[in-house]
């Protein structure tokens, strides 16, 4: 009996108890069908991630060959900050050396106002002037600047965390009071008397200013006061805080971090109206939960080819904090499938271990989105292009060369399970893109799936098998293996990794259902 294999494609849904749920999604990203026809050949389908091209020189010129630190666009122009180098880099992948900031090992915050960017950085403000070249980067060395861990931009004002601190201080001084990010006055300053815990975040959203404490937050608007501009908004408290302050991304309508309270959570917030709703699933909690640390998470949102794609990398997730994890979730996609759409991304690095992706930040720039990597690649502070066509990453070897390094991609499928009967699985077929190989013969130009299945609910796992998805123009060519044994619980996994568009509509399973 043929039918259609329910739930080949879908997210990662991988709980601790994995004879519950087993789902992984690595290097995919679900399409849902938007057609709503009757005769639509699927419900969610599988697209390949994106992968990165070299933008900038590699390897990475000094002294910018430093781990990337946060990236900005500005009037045309993309600028960052590599270790203690502050730079732009113009459409060619040219670095250009603005000046030098202090490094604590953590992300800057970088903001603009009208053509000036502040840069927050160790504690330190820097800013560099509207149409600044080489060398133009200016410290702020004022007294009255009482330093910044965390920027933002409203209404022409700078704002910032003092560190270590429940206060927030605006930039302007009594002869500058706006548009000039290099100006600031002591008195200039409001303390979160509501707050117990120290501010870990600000941001700017729809012209509301939000910040975060680790246990709580508040509202704040520019209510014009002549004393202190900005006021809190009806009093207004949220009983969620931030964990991670560098997590905290703008979609548009609404902010996004992983959250926690006094209670302890790790859990994922969107916030589109002053009320968080939790968008992560018990399977990605439990995963977190696990961590290392999380405190370091890095996170940014992009739009690619429609779907608005929050990412998050914990640097020091596994491992005794060695190795980093990184995962998306899909703004667009759940909203259509109604439901929380979450998959995982991957690089394999030069020792060929599969750890957290090196782009840690981004910006978009020259109808490109460039990343900037944090070094997972073996290329600290290279600004790479995200590739839809390259289908391989940059990076370097165990020995330090530049290479190709392969993407692999990951589907375990849920349990296929009929009230403890045996199964005999005479044959599955893959319903993918087919005759894609690459062109001109080597590595792709016959690409291979590999399938292999546990009947232990994922503890232990069959030999690999191939299956040719079929060399280029091989269009018609069936995808299938068969006499895949017999299980009362059933897990496929299928795993690719040649450079061609892997994208995956579904399944077809063949079997029999036995007495007993």
């Amino acid at each position: 009996m043929s039918i259609p294999f329910p739930g080949f494609t879908g997210p990662s849904y991988q709980l601790t108890n994995r004879a519950a749920a087993s789902e992984r999604l690595v290097n995919w990203y679900c399409i849902p069908n938007e057609s709503g026809g009757a005769e639509s050949k699927f419900k969610l389908a599988l697209e390949p991630s994106p992968g990165n091209a070299a933008f900038c020189p590699l390897p990475v010129p000094a002294p910018f060959n430093q781990r990337n630190r946060g990236l900005l666009e500005l009037r045309g122009t993309a600028y960052g900050v590599n270790g203690t180098v502050a730079f732009s880099i113009d459409y060619g992948g040219n670095f250009t050396n603005l000046g030098t900031v202090a490094d604590d090992g953590l992300p800057v915050s970088m903001v603009a106002n009208a053509g000036q960017i502040f840069i927050a950085s160790a504690g330190n403000g820097y800013v560099i002037p509207a149409g600044g070249g080489a060398g133009s980067l200016i410290a702020v060395e004022t007294g009255d600047f009482l330093g910044a861990s965390y920027a933002t931009f409203q209404d022409g004002y700078i704002i910032v965390v003092t560190p270590n601190s429940n206060q927030i201080q605006i930039s302007g001084s009594t002869t500058t009071p706006l548009g000039d990010a290099t100006q600031w006055d002591a008195a200039n300053v409001s303390i979160q008397a509501g707050q117990a815990d120290l501010l870990q975040a600000v941001i700017s959203s729809r012209e509301y200013l939000r910040l975060l404490g680790s246990r709580r937050s508040q509202i704040y608007s520019n209510t014009g006061n002549a004393g202190f501009p900005f006021q809190s908004y009806n009093e207004t408290f949220i009983e969620t805080g931030i964990a991670a302050p560098f997590s905290l991304a703008d979609l548009g309508d609404s902010l996004i971090w992983v959250g926690q309270d006094s209670r302890g959570m790790r859990a994922c917030w969107r916030d589109a109206g002053f009320q968080p709703q939790r968008i992560s699933t018990l399977a990605i909690e439990q995963a977190w939960q696990n961590y290392w640390r999380v405190d370091d998470a890095i996170a940014f949102s992009y739009v690619w080819k429609g779907h608005l794609v929050y990412r998050i990398t914990f640097p020091s997730a596994l491992q005794g904090g060695t190795v980093s994890a990184t995962w998306e979730y899909d703004a667009t996609a759940s909203q259509l499938a109604g439901m929380p759409l979450w998959s995982e991304r991957q690089y394999l690095n030069g020792a060929n271990v599969l750890t957290g992706r090196p782009e840690l930040f981004h910006c978009y720039a020259y109808g490109r989105h460039l990343v900037g990597s944090g070094g997972a690649d073996g290329n600290p502070g290279a600004i790479y292009q995200m590739s839809d066509t390259a289908f391989t990453d940059c990076g370097t070897d165990i020995a330090g060369n530049q290479s190709q390094r392969a993407i692999v991609r990951d589907r375990i499928c849920p349990h296929l399970w009929s009230n403890n009967k045996r199964l005999i699985y005479n044959r599955i077929e893959l319903e993918l893109a087919r005759g894609v190989g690459a062109d001109g013969g080597g590595l792709g130009a016959d690409p291979q799936i590999l399938i292999r299945w546990s009947n232990d609910g994922g503890n232990t796992w069959s030999p690999e098998q191939q299956i040719s998805a079929g060399k280029l123009g091989e269009y018609s060519r069936r995808v299938h293996f068969n006499r895949c044994g017999s299980g009362r619980d059933r897990i496929f996994w299928i795993r690719c990794s040649d450079p061609v568009y892997w994208a995956i509509v579904g399944a077809e399973l063949d079997l029999q259902e036995c007495a007993n």
